[in-house]
């Protein structure tokens, strides 16, 4: 089969995920080059930083569209790049972001998003496949959101976890320029949380981290984190 993204890969399949957090958009879009990343996924449900304008959707997508060869002497636009060493940008935060309205998908008795509730809609299917498309054509995939680190994102806690479902190897971006495997965070979880069931600890650090139902209010303490990140 084929599509625009041509014939589809034979290699193992490979995502990365990234948080912008506080960087400047010459720190960002090297992070990306140093991954080869050339498709940047943004799975934020709303796509727009109040500390970070430079990330708004618009002016994200404009940045790395038209301008994705950093180096000292600033950028080098994309028209006159090689098709391989361009970037490109896709929302999907309106399918796979961990913002929902639907009283259905909370806990019972507590307001924060429940995942799995969320890896059950339609709409989220929907989105994982194309996603999956994407990746399987062989883009080298970056998915983005806001948060520095992806111990306390959705990015880790749904997106992730529902590729390495389908056998897909996850990998992390860090800010400092490292990267961590999906397989180090569950780690963490269990160091977090104890010896129990992998679901059950992502379900823990889903109620920890996740938003909730009131417009995608997150907890206090995840705001209070995120104001002092500037995301």
């Amino acid at each position: 089969m084929k599509s625009w993204f041509g014939e589809p890969a034979l290699q193992t399949l490979h995502c990365y995920t990234i948080g912008h957090s506080d960087h400047s958009i010459d720190s960002f879009i090297h992070l990306l080059r140093k991954f080869k990343v050339d498709t940047l996924v943004d799975v934020r449900s709303a796509p727009f930083s109040q500390y970070q304008p430079q990330f708004n959707k618009e002016q994200l997508k404009n940045s790395i569209e038209f301008f994705t060869d950093s180096s000292q002497n600033g950028f080098t636009k994309a028209s006159e790049l090689e098709p391989t060493k361009k970037i490109m940008y896709q929302f999907m935060g309106d399918k796979l972001g961990g913002r929902w309205d639907d009283p259905d998908l909370v806990f019972l008795g507590n307001a924060v998003v429940d995942y799995n509730k969320i890896r059950g809609e339609p709409k989220f299917k929907n989105g994982l496949e194309e996603l999956l498309a994407i990746i399987s054509y062989g883009k080298i995939v970056a998915l983005m959101c806001s948060e520095k680190d992806p111990f306390d994102c959705h990015r880790f806690l749904l997106v992730s976890h529902s590729l390495a479902q389908k056998n897909i190897t996850i990998e992390h971006i860090l800010s400092n320029g490292d990267s961590i495997s999906n397989g180090e965070l569950e780690k963490k979880l269990l160091k977090k949380y104890g010896s129990a069931p992998l679901e059950k600890l992502y379900e823990l650090r889903n109620k920890d981290v996740g938003y909730t139902l009131n417009n995608g209010v997150i907890p206090n303490r995840k705001k209070t984190e995120n104001r002092t990140l500037n995301v």
